[in-house]
């Protein structure tokens, strides 16, 4: 399927879903979207804690508020294409993913998608994340391009949102490799994936986190493999908090 979206003045996604989900042997589908100012908004996040894998906030479950093109199944993740002039802005617990995730206790055995964005700024803020990672999956992780002339990566909690006291405070973007939360890694085929950001400023802040990193996958990298994290910007920033991780293979 596709939701194709062009708005001259905004789009906002607020505690509400856009989906293009595949299920079984089925690809995702694609979400692109064309709009100077782009928001999603007011979501649960997609992890706790990030300990304890038996909790069900942990575990591997559909996103529930923000853009899904999720293959849950055999088949490859899809593609989100954000072009906002202005900005795009993911906040407060929302989610935007073309990952392979499997549906706890499932597996799924497909790759990651795709997530190309070009916008004036980004902003991935409290608890929101960007991801084309596979997560219980045996798949590859996707790719991930960015490119605008901000980027602020922030886990700091803002105002007014509503939270669990003992819940982790985050923001992410990334294209990882896990089967799982918590400290039991099972390996599985597949190989993490990669994410190119193209900036003037890049700041990772307050439990912000870029990462390409590989928690259980078994696959290999080769000398003459790409980088799976290219930063190219005017100023690159990661201030307390902040962190910047790329995996290797066992």
């Amino acid at each position: 399927g596709r939701i194709e979206v062009a708005a001259s003045e905004s789009v906002l996604a607020d505690h509400s879903l856009l989906r293009v989900d595949g299920s079984g042997a089925g690809n995702a589908g694609t979400i692109h979207i064309t709009s100077p100012e782009v928001t999603f908004q007011n979501g649960p996040g997609l992890f706790h804690d990030f300990r304890d894998p038996t909790d069900p906030r942990n575990q591997s479950r559909r996103v529930e508020v923000g853009a899904s093109a999720v293959a849950t199944g055999s088949g490859r993740g899809g593609r989100i294409e954000i072009k906002a002039e202005k900005s795009l802005t993911l906040q407060k617990g929302a989610s935007m993913s073309a990952g392979s995730f499997g549906i706890y206790p499932s597996a799924a055995t497909g790759d990651g998608g795709s997530i190309p964005i070009e916008a004036g700024s980004l902003e991935v803020l409290d608890r929101s994340n960007l991801t084309a990672g596979a997560f219980r999956s045996e798949g590859n992780a996707g790719t991930v391009a960015i490119d605008v002339d901000n980027l602020r990566l922030d886990g700091a909690p803002q105002e007014g949102t509503p939270r669990d006291p003992t819940a982790a405070d985050y923001a992410f973007i990334d294209a990882s490799k896990y089967f799982n939360v918590g400290p039991s890694e099972r390996l599985v085929p597949g190989a993490l994936g990669r994410i190119d950001i193209e900036a003037g400023v890049v700041e990772v802040l307050n439990n912000g986190v870029l990462d390409s990193d590989c928690g259980s996958c078994m696959a290999k990298r080769n000398p003459g493999d790409p980088p799976n994290l290219s930063i190219k910007a005017d100023r690159f920033v990661v201030g307390e908090g902040g962190a910047v991780r790329v995996g290797t293979n066992p």
